[in-house]
């Protein structure tokens, strides 16, 4: 790592004070400005290059014996919990149809007197007489105000109900009627009635479907016969025949009426959810939303309840009450709810889980009311009502059931390879193992097919096809995971020098694989019984891991590391005119190398080299003759002369590459252990002309 430069403003600011004490002896007063030039020693940079370095993210472990053990770990393929089981976007929209739309029953009366009907009785009034047989044809039309019922409806059904109460002391033989529009004169119903003997009561019913009723309405009785009484009964000319009218059943197909307070819509369903082939008995829901949208042209108020019973957060189950104002006159009116399902757990298994048991059975229940104003208003059969209601945007956190027999294809597709990134040259391990882990962390059986498996060496264009026929195209079963506590599986395959070529797959240095595979879930069917499941962060993975002694041929192999170098940010500093730069390496592996330091500037370009070639080489350490460990470093001291002209690149650049080239003998074929005590340590200082000024 870098060590500030700081040190180097701690060694001038002494220098510049005893300087100016110096001056101020000599001269109590100056007249002019003046400098001169000095030269001064200081640490610029340090850094130490281990094998490490050598692969990208990779793990280095040391044997019991001081070796080392380098080992690589990559992903080579993932599934996800969402390429195994979604919760689609779903709609359903119900359209709303007002033919359960009802008026509010009615009962109306009137009464006829005797003498209305029979003028006569006026002067019989009290006196006890035989009455002889009446045929009456002039009574009086009876009017009916329906206007605090409603102004006009047109009626799809209904009935009318006319029910004569005889209260005279008479009987009568026969009794005709009918109701009309009294202002059109449009007749809406006729009847007749027979026999209704003294205190007697009859009804008679007649249908209004197809008609069209106004508020003002009229009874008029056609014409009423009497039978002679038998006997001399007494006369009372306010006797009554009592006339009820009861409409009842009315189902318009337009009104403009005062609407009571009535359930227009109802459904008590198991909606079935398409989950593309899954069939699913429970999902707990990560995030998502219940949306409901009304659209209604209803100018009257309504409410909307919906419910999924069997949709549970702490006991509690999704409940909604959505009021929907009423509709501008030849307009609409458009609401819309989301509700959060964050937390719930949904149970598919239908109306009643214990009995039915079913799959993807989405209960739910909806009603829609009117609900009444108290002002007349005007609704038709063609006044629309939709209603949608769905699960948007929704992810499982868990999820239990059948996920069925999915084939997952993966490739052919390549992928970076980041274990030789900073790895030029080239090298030759001893030895070493790739270890193929098959995990599997959902809850169904997997089957899994490595069809191809290639490293590409972009930079050479070489490409080495994996061969290892106990794994690469032959499909390998995967148990399921686990649950309670949650267990991921796990399937390893070693592959090494005896079965497959592993060791030339790895030397190529890809920087890229490339690889097709398919996955199965349930090769063998609902083996389960109903029972797969999977959580959120459940994974199918194919993870390599590459392990191998650090026993190396090296040619050409390089090290290098980059560091910041900003020691000229500071003004003082800049006056720094000329010098050189040394630098000290003590290295302790076994192996000499060759050494350059690039400066660099703030995108990473390289402006200028630090050491002049070919005075750029570094002496291996001492190799006991023995053991063949190197027992103790050797330092070795690079010059670099920066004349003025190119101490202005230095002064500009704001990074220091530093690269060590290694090699092996080149006769060797015995690679070279490397052990933990290792490394090359690179120091950089300077050796500079200052101006001083005062």
């Amino acid at each position: 790592m870098l060590k500030p430069p700081n040190l180097l403003k701690t060694i001038i600011k002494p220098v510049l004070i005893i300087l100016a004490a110096v001056v101020a002896f000599a001269s109590c007063r100056r007249d002019e400005y003046s400098s001169w030039e000095t030269n001064m020693l200081t640490p610029i940079a340090s850094t130490s290059l281990t094998l490490d370095q050598l692969v990208t993210d990779s793990v280095v472990r040391e044997n019991s014996d001081s070796t080392l053990q380098l080992v690589f770990d990559h992903t080579l393929y993932t599934a996800r919990a969402n390429d195994f089981f979604v919760i689609p976007d779903t709609e359903v929209k119900a359209t709303l149809t007002l033919e359960k739309l009802v008026l509010s029953d009615r009962t109306l009366s009137q009464a006829i007197t005797l003498e209305q009907a029979f003028p006569g009785a006026a002067a019989l009034h009290g006196f006890t007489v035989n009455v002889p047989a009446q045929n009456v044809t002039s009574v009086p039309p009876t009017p009916i105000d329906a206007s605090s019922f409603f102004q006009t409806a047109l009626l799809n059904e209904g009935y009318i109900d006319f029910s004569i109460s005889n209260g005279f002391p008479v009987d009568i033989e026969e009794i005709e009627f009918k109701l009309i529009n009294k202002v059109t004169g449009n007749t809406l119903a006729t009847d007749k009635l027979t026999n209704i003997l003294s205190g007697q009561t009859k009804t008679a019913t007649s249908s209004l479907a197809g008609k069209q009723v106004d508020a003002s309405l009229e009874v008029q009785v056609i014409s009423m016969k009497t039978y002679a009484t038998p006997n001399p009964v007494t006369v009372n000319k306010n006797d009554k025949v009592n006339i009820t009218i009861t409409v009842r059943g009315l189902k318009p197909q337009s009104a403009t009426a005062i609407f009571p307070s009535q359930s227009v819509h109802s459904k008590d369903e198991n909606a079935l959810y398409n989950f593309n082939g899954a069939e699913m008995k429970k999902i707990r829901i990560k995030e998502g939303v219940l949306r409901l949208r009304i659209v209604s042209t209803i100018q009257e108020n309504m409410t909307v309840y919906y419910s999924i019973p069997h949709a549970t957060r702490n006991g509690n189950s999704v409940s909604e009450v959505l009021k929907v104002n009423a509709a501008p006159p030849g307009g609409g009116t458009d609401v819309i709810k989301d509700i959060p399902l964050e937390g719930y757990t949904i149970d598919l298994r239908g109306r009643n889980p214990s009995v039915d048991d079913t799959v993807n059975a989405f209960w739910n229940l909806l009603n829609v009311t009117l609900d009444s104003s108290g002002r007349q208003t005007s609704v038709s059969l063609n006044d629309s009502v939709y209603i949608y209601y769905g699960l948007l945007n929704m992810v499982a956190e868990y999820a239990e059931g059948y996920f069925g027999q999915q084939v997952l294809k993966a490739g052919p597709s390549t992928q970076a390879f980041s274990m030789f990134k900073n790895t030029t040259g080239n090298i030759d391990f001893e030895d070493m193992d790739l270890t193929v882990n098959l995990v599997n962390g959902i809850g169904a059986e997997a089957k899994v097919d490595i069809k191809s498996l290639k490293s590409r060496n972009t930079r050479t264009g070489n490409t080495v096809i994996l061969n290892a026929p106990s794994l690469i195209g032959t499909p390998v079963n995967i148990p399921r995971a686990t649950d309670n506590p949650f267990m991921e599986k796990k399937n390893s395959y070693l592959l090494n020098k005896n079965n497959s070529n592993v060791k030339a797959f790895i030397l190529n240095m890809p920087d890229e694989l490339e690889y097709e595979m398919d996955v199965t879930t349930n090769p063998n069917g609902n083996v389960s019984n109903w029972k797969d499941f999977l959580y959120d962060k459940s994974e199918l993975r194919a993870d390599l891991r590459l392990s191998m002694p650090l026993s190396i041929l090296a040619d050409n192999l390089v090290l290098a590391d980059t560091l910041a170098f900003e020691m000229f940010s500071d003004g003082n500093l800049n006056r720094v005119k000329e010098g050189s730069f040394n630098i000290i390496i003590d290295n302790s592996f076994p192996f000499s190398a060759g050494v350059q330091l690039y400066l660099l500037d703030d995108l990473g370009n390289i402006t200028d080299s630090v050491i002049a070639m070919p005075n750029n080489v570094v002496i291996a350490g001492n190799v006991d003759m023995n053991s063949n460990k190197v027992i103790s470093p050797v330092r070795s001291v690079l010059k670099a002369y920066f004349s003025r002209e190119r101490m202005e690149k230095v002064k500009q650049s704001k990074r220091l590459l530093v690269r060590a080239t290694f090699n092996t003998p080149k006769n060797s074929t015995t690679p070279v252990k490397i052990y933990s005590h290792y490394k090359f340590d690179v120091k950089l200082t300077g050796d500079f002309v200052y101006e001083q000024r005062f």
